[in-house]
């Protein structure tokens, strides 16, 4: 690529390569932006630092130079007015909006601190700097949009070359996190009280610890090494072990890290990336912040140009009917069109690959011969739960597992045949089974929820028509209380499917998922056995995968337990399979959270699926 002369850059072109010659070769946006501003704008932006710094330190919260720099260009777009009283009131109103969300995100006396704190000391040095903008007559301002602008046609034409990394910041979910001890030091606390051990009984009466954090802190206090747990006299008792009792009086690396959250927010190079892995998977503790960093270096072609000297002038690059009809044009200098100049791809619309996939998804199985159904997202703990024979105390009904409703908080249920023959399935069971022995409750049965699987759809269709033979599928989203990492969402994708006829077998479903797959693009597949509590026997589709055996899904054949209730006679093949993952491995990512991220590089570079 040859470098283009000065005269085919534009004025930002200019600046920008001056402003890298003048940072000793490369920056941020924010850093040329900042290296491109008059003295004056250059003082309001360095005073901007400093209050802005003050107004949120106590919160813990660091203003980014993007924030800033677009805090500056409203300022002088919005706030340049001669009345004083005017002024103040349009950089306030101005602050507000641009600043709303670290404001909002504290609680009501952190919000009184910092507006005290913008009206105290922000805004008379704002006032102050915009005056002298005013009276210097230079405002001229080059926005981030111009400075991006700038830097891609200096790219195209040799001058400068511009690199891209993708930085994690961390924070805490709230404030009240970094205050409260962790479930399992709690528990910890608790058995101190007790000398050291106690029953599980035991440990639920204690005042500091809800029902639900009970589980959560015995896994984490087993995992930890802290106690031991032991069948005794029909009790499960917890003992505490010599780690257990070396920590009740220092804390743990993830107790440490909490700490250091609760001061603020921190970059991903001042954290153990092992440590934060685990609070990570640790639900409504840590938040995540992405940010892509920008760095723009110029080329020896952009510093032989800088140093043979680059003229700055004003310069028309479009005729206006006002410029001709005036004569404007014969006093300016009118920027030379030039047909070889670079110019950007067009990019024509297209479907997000993920739906591509889901609209492949469908292809395959209405090829196969099968009918789409759907339900909807809120579905009763019913459909969701019992009819699938889950019992109403088992841990996945948890509140940390499933996402409940409050606005309907119950939902009705279906006709009372089906629900009396689902009771008795759980409470005695029938002459093969002997249920789960406990009292069935219909108040928990009607409970409202997000679905946790499109199994839900399968089992309502299922209970509609019991009669072979049956080929439906679904494929939509369900929800779950997950901790997101590289391969784990709340929200995600999932191909749920059955086949009900006479003679059904595990064959005919490993050969179904094997063709499935096949036609997704699949050959690296095995299937190994699985457990899922409503399929016996059951299967596990897995692909091998960035160095390990990746699960994809569960299958299996629905137990009777689940299609007696419903008058179901023969044997049902079931799948639920999750599509993110597929799709992950298909375009080679290592991050399933790619998929959902606004990437428009990234979305105009991926392939159409056939």
């Amino acid at each position: 690529m040859c470098p283009a002369p000065a005269q085919e850059l534009s004025v930002t072109e200019k600046r920008v390569l001056i402003a890298l010659k003048k940072l000793k070769g490369f920056g941020t946006p924010e850093q040329l932006q900042e290296a491109m501003l008059p003295e004056e704008i250059a003082s309001l932006s360095s005073g901007l630092i400093n209050c802005l710094d003050n107004a949120f330190s106590d919160a813990g919260i660091s203003i980014s130079d993007n924030q800033r720099a677009r805090l500056i260009e409203a300022f002088l777009r919005d706030c340049m007015i001669a009345d004083e009283k005017l002024m103040k009131g349009a950089i306030m109103s101005t602050l507000i909006t641009q600043l709303s969300n670290p404001i909002l995100g504290q609680d009501v006396p952190g919000q009184r601190n910092i507006i005290g704190k913008l009206l105290g000391d922000c805004i008379p040095s704002i006032v102050g700097s915009l005056r002298r903008i005013m009276d210097s007559g230079d405002s001229i301002f080059v926005s981030q949009v111009e400075v991006m602008n700038a830097c891609s046609w200096l790219r195209s034409k040799g001058l400068a070359e511009m690199s891209e990394k993708l930085e994690k910041y961390y924070s805490l979910v709230s404030k009240r996190t970094g205050q409260m001890d962790l479930p399992e030091r709690r528990a910890l606390k608790a058995m101190k009280k007790a000398h050291g051990t106690m029953t599980v009984d035991e440990l639920r009466k204690d005042k500091n610890l809800k029902s639900e954090e009970v589980p959560i802190a015995m896994g984490w206090l087993k995992r930890k090494g802290w106690i031991t747990i032991d069948k005794k006299g029909g009790e499960t008792v917890l003992e505490l072990t010599q780690t257990g009792k070396d920590m009740l009086s220092k804390k743990g690396l993830d107790e440490e890290l909490i700490e250091t959250l609760a001061q603020g927010q921190k970059h991903e190079s001042e954290i153990e990336e092992d440590i934060i892995d685990k609070l990570i998977k640790r639900q409504d503790i840590v938040k995540i912040k992405e940010q892509v960093v920008r760095t723009i270096m110029i080329t020896q072609e952009g510093i032989d140009l800088v140093d043979a000297g680059l003229e700055i002038f004003e310069e028309i690059s479009n005729l206006t009917p006002e410029l001709i009809q005036t004569g404007q044009w014969r006093d300016k200098s009118i920027r030379r069109y030039d047909i070889g100049t670079f110019a950007p791809d067009i990019n024509s619309g297209k479907m997000h690959p993920l739906q591509q996939y889901i609209e492949k998804v469908r292809r395959v199985f209405l090829s196969m011969g099968f009918l789409e159904i759907d339900y909807g997202y809120v579905q009763s703990a019913f459909w969701n739960m019992d009819a699938l024979f889950t019992a109403q105390d088992h841990p996945a009904r948890e509140l940390h597992d499933t996402l409940y409703l409050s606005q309907p908080g119950d939902m009705e249920l279906p006709d009372s045949n089906i629900v009396d023959k689902v009771k008795k399935m759980h409470e005695t069971g029938d002459e093969n089974s002997d249920g789960w022995q406990y009292d069935w409750q219909r108040d928990i049965a009607r409970k409202s929820l997000l679905r946790t699987h499109t199994t839900v759809n399968t089992i309502r269709y299922l209970a509609q028509n019991p009669e072979p033979p049956l080929k439906v599928f679904s494929v939509g989203p369900v929800f779950r209380k997950e901790a997101v990492d590289s391969t784990h969402l709340p929200e995600f994708i999932q191909v749920e499917g059955i086949v009900m006829e006479e003679g059904a077998n595990l064959a005919m479903l490993v050969g179904l998922l094997k063709e499935f797959y096949s036609r997704m693009g699949i050959d690296n597949l095995r299937i190994r056995p699985g457990y899922f509590p409503y399929t016996e026997p059951s299967l596990e589709p897995e692909i091998f995968y960035n160095g390990s055996w990746m699960e994809l899904g569960g299958a299996g054949i629905f137990r009777p337990e689940v299609t007696k209730p419903l008058g179901v006679e023969h044997p049902v093949l079931a799948w639920g399979l999750g599509l993110e993952r597929l799709v992950m491995t298909l375009l080679e990512m290592k991050d399933i959270r790619k998929l959902y991220v606004s990437d428009i590089d990234w979305l105009r570079d991926s392939p159409s699926i056939g």
